[in-house]
């Protein structure tokens, strides 16, 4: 690109300001194709992160805030510093959200005439992601103020620019970009898979445990299956709020035996490796990374109807789509997936394939994402 875009993006990814993640990888990774690069998380004074640090090219600034309004102004003064400084180059100012973050880069857009552009992780409009309150009404009115303002806005799934464009945002505006992933380390797990054909299944959740991933019915489900005579274990891989509560729903339904609380880890491939199906039971999903690494670990998935549901991953074809929080549905789709080894690889050798069909080179990649990034 002859003339890479310049950015400054409001984040709350806290990993970026530290050494050796994935997140800060990725962000190193974007900066090899912009021209300048700035990265400002939203942070507090008392989480004590590093108030600048750089990398491959990029600058990242923590707000170091003492409250979260002061974390907006904060994010401002940092972000008009920048420009400040550099009064010379055409910004773009990229927001990871149209909530919080917008906040200091829609008032750079104002002030200093940068280019508003706005990332959507999440399926912000969908009925499950904020409820029915006034609260909600009034973010719900806030990100469609923001989004009609912006000039490009970054969606990580055809289901969230379907739920765009029913809000009356222009489709030109719009560029579906799904976040990239190592798939090269899951599709290896998926070449050399076999399938098993063994009485007891192993299911696996990997991600977050947190009130929106709905794993009450995960659980519920489960043990709803292992009364109705399934031969089953399952695994749940990650950390978050409810934990507590999800051990005493466990104890509740009387299968502590079955199911295994697992400790976060990077190698999750390794894990897809040791297991027979994927789980996922989100109230709402932007795309569910882990519903594509899963496929292309050659596993065949169980998921509500959220993320790339419908889009990569298609309901009797890769796996089973049940809707949104019905019981009934993930039950007999744990029956039917534990009782069915030959399905089971169908589904897994066909979910394998696709991932491997829609497998970005990094240098597409990057690409693709600075493309979404020009003026």
């Amino acid at each position: 690109m002859n003339n890479p875009p310049n950015v400054i993006a409001f984040s709350y990814a806290k990993r970026v300001l530290l050494p050796g993640t994935r997140e800060r990888e990725r962000m190193v990774k974007y900066g090899s194709v912009l021209g300048n690069y700035h990265v400002v998380v939203f942070t507090k004074k008392a989480e004590q992160y590093p108030a600048y640090v750089q990398e491959g090219g990029v600058s990242f600034y923590a707000t170091s805030s003492g409250n979260k309004v002061r974390m907006v102004r904060d994010a401002y003064r940092i972000g008009r510093a920048i420009i400040d400084q550099h009064k010379e180059i055409k910004w773009t100012v990229s927001a990871q959200d149209p909530f919080a973050s917008s906040l200091p880069a829609l008032a750079l857009s104002f002030f200093c005439a940068a280019t508003l552009h706005v990332q959507i992780h999440g399926d912000i409009f969908s009925k499950y992601f904020f409820g029915h309150s006034g609260f909600a009404v009034g973010k719900r009115w806030y990100a469609t103020f923001v989004l009609h303002r912006a000039k490009k806005i970054r969606v990580v799934s055809e289901r969230i620019k379907r739920s765009l464009l029913d809000r009356g945002i222009c489709s030109e505006k719009i560029v579906v970009l799904p976040i990239q992933s190592d798939t090269q380390t899951f599709l290896k797990v998926g070449e050399n898979r076999t399938y098993a054909a063994g009485d007891e299944v192993k299911f696996l959740y990997v991600g977050r445990f947190a009130p929106e991933k709905n794993l009450w019915l995960l659980i519920q489900s489960f043990a709803q299956a292992k009364r109705e005579g399934m031969n089953g274990k399952l695994s749940l891989l990650g950390e978050g709020p409810t934990y507590a509560s999800l051990v005493s729903e466990i104890q509740r339904l009387n299968v502590s035996e079955s199911v295994a609380f697992l400790p976060w880890s990077n190698e999750v491939s390794t894990m897809m490796s040791t297991v027979d199906v994927l789980c996922l039971s989100s109230f709402h999903e932007g795309y569910a990374m882990v519903l594509h690494e899963a496929m292309a670990a050659g596993l065949p998935v169980i998921t509500t109807d959220v993320g790339c549901a419908g889009d990569m991953v298609r309901d009797k074809k890769e796996g089973i789509v049940v809707s949104v929080d019905d019981t009934r549905q993930y039950v007999e789709a744990f029956k039917t997936l534990a009782g069915d080894a030959l399905l089971r690889e169908q589904y897994g050798r066909s979910g394998y394939a696709r991932a491997q069909s829609r497998a970005l080179s990094d240098a597409t990649y990057l690409h693709e994402f600075a493309e979404s990034s020009t003026v």
